[in-house]
């Protein structure tokens, strides 16, 4: 899978548009989305356009505001905040030894 810079943002307009939504699920898969993308996608792409970008995976402010059946929104929200920070962590490793394990 090949994605030039203009679809590169466009691919990254829909998915923040997901990380703003209020219900944990479906902003914890666009991470996921993300990450797939990183390993089994165009990695260098992913890692670069998210180096020139930092704030793009950032969730520090997300709240999960639906909530799930036997699960407390705080849970999920920090989970969802932890996997983020999870994320920029290897875009930080990969912009320092430009290698993805």
């Amino acid at each position: 899978m090949t994605l030039s810079g203009a679809s590169m943002e466009e691919l990254f307009m829909l998915v923040q548009d997901r990380f703003s939504e209020a219900n944990w699920v479906i902003s914890f898969k666009a991470l996921i989305l993300v990450h797939i993308l990183m390993h089994d996608g165009n990695g260098p792409a992913i890692y670069d356009y998210l180096i020139r970008r930092p704030n793009a995976l950032d969730m520090h402010r997300f709240r999960d505001r639906h909530g799930t059946k036997g699960v407390s929104e705080f849970e999920q929200s920090k989970n969802v905040r932890t996997y983020a920070a999870y994320l920029n962590d290897k875009v930080l490793a990969y912009k320092a030894i430009r290698i993805d394990h």
